[in-house]
């Protein structure tokens, strides 16, 4: 994401309401209300259920936000009664149908609540006229009674009735509904709820369960027009310009070369007309048709004839309610067509016109065209104008000229937007002043957040703790990051970390509730010499498991600022959400983080008040693959409440289909699954190089479905591919319940977990080495994304393996290690080889594992090519890609000045390697390396130089940089976890994280370097640049960025100089830094060291000087 610029006293001024802008961002909702009813009771309604019951009440789409509700009077609990609404949310929270028990009141148990009472203040006196209570009904959960009152003043109140649930025949949800004979006029309503006894058991049922309370009925208040916000000025008219003359005069305005849909016009109002005037227009398409300079008879309209038209007028429909702030129309004027005076008016109806302007066209001198503009000092709101033309008589003859000759009317002024400016989101306390204000636009969401406690990006107590101090805020108890604070800096406003908090991160998880797209994101934290945050990373779900990253964004505010400042993501388009994750990371000479504010902001991914579709739509689904395995689907821009759909179900086929008649669904997304309500589902496994045909088909709440599908084609790649993206090149060693010199843990299934749950993050890794051949094991993996290359050891799992989506294979590991004889490996391989094709040629075999890819090892490789007494012609058709393990160990070659062991020792490596490969025709094959590490083993010794954590993590992101500039397709990395606890043991410290499962800096380095290069190509070596300084362009095509990296392999810090064409450039260390640096005529300086940095720009930059 590129870097974002926002002062702290600097915001956007479409976050602030104007005065005619009355707004909580919608679509215009039906204009028939039933029976002119309100929904009083503020139920934040979503579900096609809901919508079905509802939708035709004001405050459906805009609930009341003046409404709370409370539990009283409990009599005889047997158990905790409303422990699952703590917020006192969930009796308003919509989805009226479901069983759900995130949606449902659980109230008592076994041992019995006889009574309790829900009273409801609707905040000011109103009529009411209907309760609705929903309640599930079944064997365990049966209320007796409900008893309904009102009060004016919450202490005497005036039954209404009573009404007694029907004895359930089985579980399900019903509606109960309390009318009044006559409107009660009310500000307090109350439900008083009777458990029933169970009548097997002589009992109390064991619990009571509500779902939805909704009053109905007339308020003071009414609901605000919808009005959609509007966009900048802009040509309202749909004008399709071509010509030089169109650009000079309209090429500003914002749909010039995307002309607005919609717009039409009507010929009308023609006075004393002599002849057919508007024949040569029969589509009505002339005058918006372009090219205003023509005179062409083609691109005019040409009316009457000498014996005359007087007046006719032209009325435009511009689809919608418009601000019209110009109107210009083009004629023509010369000897035989002359134009008295043009006049034009606006109407809101299309019927009663009020005027707009009026103008008499000057007498030409020659035939010319001729703009007669109207731009009255205020604009006007209208949906229809109406452009009149006047007939000029011709002085010589003394009658009407010979035609009155139009050549285009273009219309300027401002539309709704659809998008509209982008509301609140998070439920910040609003305040009548400052940046979070009561007459901003923002949607009464019901969003909650939470701190992120667990690992990797686990947040510090302190924080959690000084966010539990909110009842000091004066405010009434508003967390810490939601109380509506910008400037304040005072503890009851903000959260505090502890001190000696350089470099870590904090998260935070903010849910919205519903799924929004979303627009941008404030982040208030402090900005002075020791408190900085200097960056944050956005991730973005709909189900609140896969997450997907929107980037860095680096905090551009000086640390003189000496307050709080926030850092702003905006530009963000196409990303609907209901999870917004933010990780905060403390600057590396930071000693705490301070945090104020945090603000999501977006809009409605659709329009929820349309009218219900008789037939639903069809479903558009978004794709993102991840390697040949793991397909994820999301389709979040459907509108469901419109379509009246509840369930979804997926077909997933390798032939073409238009029609899922006689089908069967790949999987039926049930409703009030997390799928169902999430819009998004995963596949795994799938199959290498296979075109598969996926479509997602609505099931309405009857229970139809449509059948009719446009299937989405796909085709995976194959089980290397070695043409996409940097992403195939992130792979990891993680033998599930260990390997080699291993310590066993007390219980490795959960361990196994705990790793799992921890390669998640990195989301960049594709696949894991392993030997066995695990059903649970893979399946566990699977979810979260990763698949397997395993040894082919057990011929017979073949075809269990491609079940799991394992593709490739190796039959050896290190046999020139062992000294295994040529002859032998090479009959096995081969062998292994043709029993892979024969079941299926996308089996893919690496071999041989080479061990050592100095002098001994490329001997033994040399050995191994010539086994076939041919030069290697028939050993290199034995297998698929060269596997080598390029540990870079003391007695390998390495560049001058640097030290042994040093990952830039990869690149003569990989040469010499080449080379043998190329003189035995083997040049082509592609490279893995299936073990590559540096343990962090103290001592030393004459194999591995050992390293502190530190350089691991700088050599693990050197090392892949490297490779990649050598075209290495795929590093599996040796090894995710320490095999044990013993320092100077070199087997137990390759890991990046420690036994425990405590994470090693190099577990955080490979996480920042996948998410960089993952969607990034290399593009180049950096020039000007010598050892001991390295340096490689990448291009994320996604993104339009190009990702330069440097360093300086001697460990030495310098400065490195660069010629840029960008204003300013984003930065991100190796170390988690991130910062923002602006370009001073041209250039940039920025420090570089052993531990690799990532300049992101939009255009190329070279180097000129490193001092």
């Amino acid at each position: 994401m590129p870097t974002q610029t926002c002062l702290s006293s600097s915001i956007p001024t479409y976050k602030l309401s104007l005065i005619w802008m009355v707004i909580l961002f919608a679509i215009l909702t039906p204009a028939m209300k039933a029976q002119n009813l309100q929904i009083l009771s503020g139920n934040q309604f979503s579900s096609s259920t809901d919508s079905q019951h509802y939708s035709s009440f004001e405050f459906y789409n805009y609930p009341r936000t003046s409404v709370s509700y409370t539990y009283e009077n409990p009599v005889y609990t047997g158990g905790h009664e409303v422990t699952n609404d703590g917020s006192n949310s969930k009796l308003i929270s919509g989805s009226v149908s479901s069983t759900d028990s995130a949606d449902m009141l659980f109230i008592g148990n076994s041992s019995g609540v006889t009574q309790f009472t829900v009273i409801f203040d609707l905040g000011v006196e109103c009529e009411v006229e209907s309760i609705d209570t929903w309640i599930l009904s079944g064997l365990d959960s049966q209320i007796k009674k409900m008893t309904y009152s009102v009060s004016l003043d919450g202490s005497s109140y005036t039954h209404l009735g009573t009404k007694y649930p029907p004895y359930p025949t089985g579980e399900s949800v019903e509606k109960i509904t309390q009318g009044t004979s006559t409107p009660a006029s009310c500000r307090y309503v109350r439900v008083i709820v009777e458990e029933k006894t169970l009548d097997y058991t002589g009992d109390w049922s064991y619990r009571v369960s509500l779902g939805e309370i909704v009053i109905l009925g007339t308020s003071p208040e009414s609901e605000e027009p919808l009005i959609p916000p509007l966009g900048a000025s802009t040509i309202l008219s749909g004008n399709s310009f071509s010509s030089s003359e169109d650009f000079q005069n309209y090429g500003s305005f914002e749909d010039y070369s995307t002309p607005r849909p919609g717009v039409t016009y009507t010929y009308q109002d023609p006075v004393y007309t002599g002849g057919d005037e508007v024949t040569n227009d029969p589509n009505n398409l002339k005058l918006l048709s372009g090219d205003l300079a023509s005179i062409d008879p083609a691109e005019m309209v040409y009316l009457g004839n000498t014996s005359g038209i007087t007046l006719v007028s032209t009325v435009f429909d511009l689809g919608v309610e418009c601000d019209v702030e110009a109107i210009d129309t083009w004629v023509l004027g010369g000897a035989g067509t002359q134009i008295k005076k043009v006049t034009s008016a606006i109407s809101s109806d299309g019927v009663s016109f009020s005027s707009f302007g009026s103008s008499i066209v000057p007498y030409p001198s020659t035939e010319t065209i001729i703009p007669a503009t109207h731009s009255p000092s205020q604009s006007k709101s209208g949906r229809y104008v109406k452009v009149s033309i006047e007939e000029r008589p011709l002085d010589y003859l003394g009658n009407w000229s010979y035609t009155a000759s139009l050549g285009e009317v273009v219309i300027i002024g401002r539309a709704p937007d659809p998008e509209g400016p982008i509301a609140l989101l998070s439920d910040n306390h609003l305040h009548p002043t400052g940046t979070y204000n009561t007459s901003m636009l923002s949607i009464n969401t019901g969003a909650t957040y939470t701190w992120q406690t667990s690992q990797p990006f686990s947040t510090d107590s302190s924080l959690i703790n000084s966010d539990n101090d909110d009842t000091n805020d004066g405010l009434g108890g508003h967390a810490d990051l939601t109380d509506g604070s910008d400037l304040q800096t005072g503890a009851p406003f903000v959260s505090s970390s502890s001190t000696g908090f350089e470099g870590q991160y904090a998260t935070v998880r903010f849910d919205l509730k519903e799924i929004y797209d979303i627009g941008e994101i404030d982040v208030w934290t402090i900005a002075d010499s020791t408190r900085y945050m200097d960056g944050y990373e956005v991730q973005i779900s709909t189900n609140g498991t896969d997450y997907t990253s929107l980037g860095y964004t680096a905090n551009p505010n000086s640390r003189s600022t000496n307050g709080m400042a926030n850092t702003l993501t905006s530009g963000i388009t196409g990303k609907n959400a209901r999870y917004v994750k933010i990780i905060l990371h403390n600057a590396n000479d930071s000693t705490q983080l301070v945090i104020g504010e945090i603000a999501v902001w977006g809009t409605l991914p659709y329009d929820t008040s349309l009218t219900v579709n008789s037939t639903p739509d069809q479903v558009s689904v978004n794709t993102r693959l991840k390697n040949y395995s793991k397909l994820f689907l999301e389709w979040t821009d459907y509108n469901h409440v419109v379509n009246d759909v509840d369930q979804y179900k997926l077909y997933l086929e390798t032939t073409p289909f238009t029609d899922v008649s006689g089908i069967n669904p790949f999987r039926t997304i049930s409703t009030g699954s997390k799928a169902q309500k999430a819009k998004a589902a995963s596949v795994f496994p799938l199959e290498p190089e296979t075109t598969y045909y996926i479509a997602i088909t609505p099931v309405t709440s009857s229970g139809t479905e449509r059948q009719d599908v446009t299937p989405l084609q796909l085709t995976t790649p194959p089980a290397l591919n070695t043409n996409g993206t940097l992403a195939n090149l992130f792979n990891i060693n993680d033998p599930a319940y260990g390997a080699g010199d291993y310590e066993n843990h007390s219980d490795e299934w959960t361990n196994m977990l705990m790793k799992a749950d921890l390669l998640r993050p990195i989301d960049g890794i594709q696949k894991n080495r392993w030997f066995n051949h695990d059903g649970p094991v893979m399946d566990q993996y699977g979810r979260r994304s990763i698949s397997f290359h395993l040894f082919y050891n057990n011929p017979s799992k073949l075809s269990f393996d491609n079940g799991w989506g394992v593709w490739s294979f190796s039959s050896f590991n290190e046999p020139d290690l062992a000294n295994r004889d040529v002859v032998a490996t090479t009959n096995t391989i081969s062998a292994n080889h043709a029993a892979l094709k024969a079941a299926d040629s996308r089996n893919l075999l690496f071999e041989p594992a080479l061990g050592d890819t100095n002098t001994a090892g490329l001997s033994w490789l040399e050995d191994f090519y010539n086994a076939d007494g041919q030069n290697g012609a028939l050993v290199k058709t034995y297998f698929d890609v060269m596997d080598v393990h390029a540990y870079c160990k003391y007695a390998d070659p390495h560049p001058t000045g640097l030290l042994p062991g040093v990952p830039e020792a990869l690149l003569d490596k990989i040469d010499t390697l080449r080379a043998l490969m190329a003189s035995h025709g083997d040049s082509n094959k592609p490279i893995v390396f299936t073990e590559l590490g540096w343990s962090t083993y103290v001592g030393g010794g004459s194999y591995l130089r050992g390293i502190d954590d530190i350089t691991q993590r700088n050599y693990l992101a050197r090392a892949y940089m490297l490779a990649a500039s050598k075209d290495i397709s795929a590093i599996y990395w040796h090894n995710f976890q320490d095999n044990g606890t013993n320092p100077s043991n070199i087997e137990h410290n390759f890991g990046i994280i420690e036994w425990d499962g405590t994470l090693k800096p190099a577990y955080y380095g490979y996480y920042i370097l996948s998410r960089i290069l993952s969607n990034a190509v290399y593009d180049s070596d950096l020039s000007g640049i010598a050892n001991p300084n390295y340096g490689y362009r990448f291009y994320d095509s996604n993104e339009g960025v190009y990702i330069t990296s440097i360093w300086a392999a001697d460990e030495v810090t310098r400065t490195a100089n660069f010629s840029t064409t960008d204003p300013t450039a984003k930065i991100i260390g190796i170390d988690g830094s991130i910062s923002h640096a602006d370009a001073q005529n041209g250039s940039l300086s920025l420090p570089i060291s052993g531990a690799p940095i990532f300049i992101y720009t939009t255009n190329p930059i070279t180097v000129t000087s490193i001092n």
